[in-house]
């Protein structure tokens, strides 16, 4: 951007990714309803769908939440009967969480919902490798 351009909304690409964010979080959101889940507490079921149990600080590291943001999500997973959390058997400072049977039985319901928002977004496969590799980019040079 040349810098004797007025700035304007328009020519602000952070505005643009802010706006595709927020569009994309809502359709998860309306989907992800019907389970009683939100977006934020989906990542985190996404992590331990992958790894059924998992360290709190790990997987505040993963999601890149803090505690103060991940404990109350933890808390309303739990009280919602998808996860447990335990203190560590050697460690009694560590919080370990773990998948129950229904949050492992609840992927199947949610599986669908990332194919439906893509074919939504309607990328083709190079267009979506590129868009990954952009926001990689993005993130790594933001960090």
């Amino acid at each position: 951007m040349n810098s004797t351009q007025s700035i304007t909304l328009e020519q602000q690409i952070c505005f643009r990714m802010y706006l595709a964010v927020r569009k994309i979080v809502f359709a998860y959101n309306t989907r992800l309803a019907k389970e009683d889940l939100t977006y934020t507490q989906y990542l985190v079921m996404l992590v331990l769908w992958e790894q059924q149990k998992m360290d709190m600080k790990e997987l505040g590291k993963r999601l890149m939440l803090d505690s103060r943001t991940l404990t109350p999500l933890l808390n309303r997973l739990v009280e919602k009967g998808l996860l447990t959390k335990e203190r560590g058997e050697k460690d009694k400072r560590r919080l370990i969480v773990s998948l129950t049977e229904a949050g492992a039985l609840l992927r199947a319901k949610i599986t669908p919902i990332p194919k439906e928002i893509y074919d939504q977004v309607s990328l083709d496969p190079d267009e979506a490798s590129a868009l990954t590799r952009i926001l990689d980019k993005i993130i790594i040079a933001m960090k």
